[in-house]
């Protein structure tokens, strides 16, 4: 307890200057009241541990005016103590086994006495570096680069923490400095590249001997040319930490000081698909750097239905029991492999393949629930799948927990399951016919599947649709969506009408076209102008021959997310020459920032009964707020004869 203590005062005495510096002056802050501590009372704080990785984040929410202290003590001697004042701590441990997580608040006026305690264990001792190396160079190399959106991108603090108690970047504060356009290449066979950008200079610490002869900033720091330089890279072991290490005086989007440029070893602070935290810490001070994957402007999550929250109460999954079975086998003769490892993480499954596969139902892998299911309901599903290899034909099955009858009792049934490499897939069914049973089977299998595949299953979600959470769009693979072809084919025209409050024309928004792995094309409307009302913000997409007859039912689906809220919105979709002739139109609809919205209506017709040649589908913005951007994508449109 006494180490813990001097931490805390020590961390504490840190931030306390750092507010002093650069939040008070002497006619606003007059020191610091012991009475005016803060106390621990009806604090607490979201725990996650990933059992994959050994990956743990700890999480409380900020309130102003008070920060964070967090401390691990080491459970072993060859362990190093973690503490931090992030309102997020992340760390990835090397050894398993139980350890405590312990949270103080602090204030400009102290720290709490008191502090909030929680256990956490690690199953596995990491000394495969395998997850953390899929996830730096993939199958065929990765492109890094400093995550210039993201607060606290860099940053510094003593030796030992995340390193941002002493300084910490807001988003884009180095634009000036040849930083964030540094891209650096991490391949399988251990290849290192650094490439300096379109600038060809790399940022250096005012305090490094190195590159001294372009130091002339005055004690500031400074910008050295520099060429592409290639290296190796490694992942070791350091106590209890993850380390990521180049040779000496390999380059790096930022030299902190010469002990990073001679000794180029990085603690691996967090590290997933396309984000990565790396800390340098030379036992004086811990520089931290936040790094993405994705291109300027890329997104995390793909454009389109994300699934349903699989945190919500109407998830029956959430709570259920079950049993986890597989089945693994290859060849004509059905020679088996024996059980595949895998690991459980809440609702994440992560399964590793060593061998191949040939066709399907060759490598399944079964939840046998206690879930209840009522022939006169309608069910909802969503998963999230991410393989390390391309699978071509995956399938997704759920029904009565004893009896694989698809006539009697197959809620679904999603045969030819395309997955390509590191691409996560949504996939979902809405209004799924209920069946009367007393226990839910949900099969997955990835017959076909390459060796030495890594499969995650993440985020299962079954739900009674009466419970809420919202649709789910129609399958946009369904061999019967006719707008499949629109989207290869970019076969429709798209014309704009906009106004003012007045109701005269203005100029037309931005239009773009990009592309989706799964789900189709993603279009994107930008416009910088506010519009009033209804009309005012029309972008319509003219199909140059998607035709509908009058006597057909039309299923018609899309996923729309806008970049801020907006009190409302119109979809309408009707004939291209007879605004009339409609199938769909609702205009009630409420827009919310960053929100993917399913919308879905089911077998609607032809208001006037007549063929339509070719139809239109209008979105009207018209009310909406000043700098709006407008996604939408996983468009489908099915024809049923009556």
């Amino acid at each position: 307890m006494t180490i813990m203590k001097k931490l805390f005062q020590y961390i504490a005495a840190a931030s306390f200057a750092g507010l002093l510096v650069t939040a008070c002056s002497p006619d606003s802050f007059d020191g610091a009241n012991e009475a005016g501590k803060p106390t621990i009372e009806g604090t607490d704080f979201t725990l996650e541990v990933d059992q994959t990785t050994n990956t743990v984040r700890a999480t409380v929410a900020e309130k102003t005016g008070q920060y964070p202290l967090w401390y691990i003590p080491a459970v072993t001697e060859n362990q190093n103590d973690v503490y931090s004042t992030l309102n997020t701590l992340e760390r990835t441990f090397i050894y398993a086994g139980d350890y405590q997580i312990k949270l103080r608040i602090g204030n400009r006026n102290g720290v709490s006495d008191a502090e909030v305690t929680k256990t956490f264990h690690l199953d596995n001792t990491m000394i495969n570096f395998g997850p953390y190396e899929k996830a730096l160079a993939g199958s065929e190399g990765k492109t890094w680069r400093i995550n210039r959106a993201e607060p606290g991108h860099m940053g510094c603090g003593p030796s030992g923490t995340a390193g941002s108690e002493w300084w910490s970047a807001s988003p884009d504060e180095k634009a000036d400095w040849g930083v964030y356009d540094d891209r650096i290449t991490f391949t399988p066979d251990g290849k290192y590249v650094y490439d300096p950008g379109a600038g060809g200079t790399v940022y250096v610490n005012t305090g490094c001997s190195v590159f001294s002869q372009y130091n002339t900033n005055d004690g500031n720091d400074f910008m050295a040319p520099v060429n592409t330089q290639e290296a190796t890279w490694k992942f070791e072991a350091k106590g209890n930490d993850v380390m990521l290490t180049l040779p000496a005086q390999t380059l790096f989007p930022y030299i902190s000081n010469d002990d990073q440029w001679n000794n180029p070893s990085f603690r691996v602070e967090s590290i997933e698909n396309t984000a990565m935290t790396l800390i340098y810490d030379n036992g004086g001070i811990a520089w931290r750097f936040m790094l993405t994957s994705l291109e300027e402007g890329q997104s995390a999550t793909p454009a389109g239905f994300p699934g349903f929250d699989a945190d919500a109460d109407f998830n029956m999954f959430k709570n259920c029991n079950y049993e986890i079975t597989t089945y693994y086998a290859h060849g004509g003769s059905w020679e088996g492999y024996g059980d595949p490892a895998y690991t459980v993480n809440g609702n994440k499954f992560t399964i590793q393949y060593p061998g191949e596969t040939d066709m399907q139902w060759q490598n399944q892998f079964t939840f046998r629930t206690d879930m209840v299911a009522a022939a006169d309901q309608q069910y909802d599903f969503s998963v999230v799948l991410e393989s390390s290899t391309d699978i071509p034909a995956a399938t997704v099955k759920i029904c009565e927990l004893d009896n694989d009858d698809a006539e009697k009792t197959l809620l679904l049934y999603n045969a030819n399951v395309s997955l390509k490499a590191g691409e996560p897939r949504v996939i979902s069914a809405g209004n799924l016919t209920g069946i009367d049973v007393n226990g839910v089977k949900i099969v997955f299998d990835f017959g076909g599947s390459p060796a030495n595949t890594d499969l995650e299953i993440r985020n299962i979600v079954f739900k009674n649709h009466a419970d809420g959470g919202g649709d789910a769009p129609f399958n946009y693979d369904d061999p019967a969506n006719a707008w499949k072809e629109v989207d290869a084919e970019q076969a429709f025209n798209m014309s704009f009408w906009w106004a003012d409050a007045g109701w005269q024309q203005i100029g037309n928004p931005e239009f773009a076209v990009g592309e989706k792995t799964y789900g189709g094309k993603v279009y994107t409307i930008t416009a910088s102008d506010a519009t009033v009302s209804e009309w005012q913000a029309q972008n319509a997409f003219n199909t140059t021959g998607l035709a509908v007859a009058g006597t057909d039912l039309v299923d018609f689906s899309c996923v729309v997310i806008p970049s801020v809220d907006s009190p409302r919105a119109t979809i309408k979709l009707c004939q291209v020459d007879d605004d009339d002739n409609t199938l769909i139109y609702k205009n009630d609809i409420k827009l919310v920032k960053e929100e993917a919205q399913v919308l879905r209506f089911e077998n609607v017709q032809l208001s006037k009964g007549v063929d339509a040649a070719a139809v239109k589908l209008i979105f009207d913005l018209g009310g909406c707020p000043a700098d709006l951007q407008f996604t939408v994508t996983d468009i489908t449109l099915i024809r049923k004869a009556q």
